[in-house]
């Protein structure tokens, strides 16, 4: 059973990925799926707005990987 508006959406939107949805010391929820696109993180940022959340989408740079290449991950206040 999920418990946040966070992991609902990202379960409802995510048919195979693997999903961290880890709660950051500001009491913010961090959202990270492996394999989605931006496309489909933009599509959960407007579903969790909808929700009432307010959702901030951060650029989190790949150690190792050529610059300016990066991740993609939601900061959602519930």
């Amino acid at each position: 059973m999920t418990r946040t508006k966070t992991g609902r959406v990202a379960k409802e939107l995510s048919k195979d990925g693997f999903i961290f949805n880890d709660r950051l010391r500001d009491g913010r929820r961090s959202l990270k799926v492996w394999g989605w696109s931006e496309q489909q993180y933009l599509l959960a940022k407007e579903k969790l707005e909808a929700l009432g959340c307010t959702v901030e989408v951060v650029h989190v740079a790949l150690r190792g990987k050529p610059p300016g290449a990066f991740r993609l991950r939601l900061h959602v206040t519930e």
